[in-house]
């Protein structure tokens, strides 16, 4: 399917965003998709098709330092937070909208959906997210899953040769921060989600700490955990199933 590209220029940073109808009428249901480090929109491909084609008008921005994006001065989790509260405000004003994270772009959807002044959106999907800490010290990715992480990132390099080379690497080490530092103030916002919330969990090959997905899973007021064992990017690794958790929950 043929998506719109389009920008928009926010505060000095021009945002790249995807959009599968610019014309949709305020009945049709918005999606908002939020890629991980180091992917950009192009990696929701087939997402968005199932999607759309389940009637959803699908907006799927690159953040910044990501595809078509520009590159930014600093990357504080804060900073994409206010990126794609930006956007949403932009694109689709007024309107509610059901908001999809894969991994880190989950950490930052989650933000957004936690927002006590904004309540924009309806329904928050978190996929294969990496739980920072919520008490303890900084703490490194299990060997397993940081090797998971780097299949990931050279197979969307060699899908996506020219979003990767877009790729600002400056932030890794910002990002990497936190994702490891414990980080109190995201659960905290977490604990308040104020929106049914759907966990899809890739199992044992997949991101999550296991000790922490069952303290999320106790933390989230209303909230619902589906496993998919097959790995930290469960939308391209089973497209077909990460599709029916999403009708599901969505519909």
């Amino acid at each position: 399917m043929h998506l719109a590209d389009r920008t928009l220029g926010l505060g000095g940073l021009r945002i790249a965003y995807r959009d599968s109808d610019p014309t949709a009428g305020i009945d049709v249901p918005v999606t908002v998709l939020v890629h991980g480090l180091s992917a950009d929109s192009r990696s929701w491909e087939p997402t968005i098709d199932r999607l759309v084609a389940q009637g959803q008008r699908v907006i799927a921005p690159d953040m910044r330092g990501h595809g078509q994006t520009a590159r930014a001065q600093r990357y504080l989790l804060d900073d994409f937070v206010a990126d794609l509260n930006a956007v949403t405000d932009a694109v689709v004003p007024d309107r509610p909208v059901d908001m999809i994270g894969h991994s880190f772009g989950g950490l930052v959807a989650a933000l957004c959906a936690a927002s006590p002044d904004r309540q924009r959106v309806r329904r928050l999907v978190l996929e294969d997210i990496p739980l920072p800490p919520r008490w303890d010290g900084p703490t490194e990715l299990p060997t397993l899953k940081r090797r998971e992480s780097l299949l990931h990132g050279l197979f969307f390099l060699l899908r996506n040769p020219r979003g990767a080379w877009n790729f600002d690497r400056s932030q890794i080490s910002a990002v990497r921060g936190a994702i490891q530092a414990r980080n109190p103030q995201w659960w905290s916002a977490v604990s308040q989600l104020p929106v049914p919330v759907l966990v899809v969990d890739g199992g044992a090959k997949g991101m999550m700490d296991r000790a922490r997905l069952d303290d999320l899973r106790s933390t989230i007021p209303d909230v619902r955990v589906v496993t998919i064992p097959v790995g930290h990017v469960v939308h391209r690794a089973d497209p077909e199933g990460f599709a029916a958790a999403l009708r599901s929950f969505l519909n």
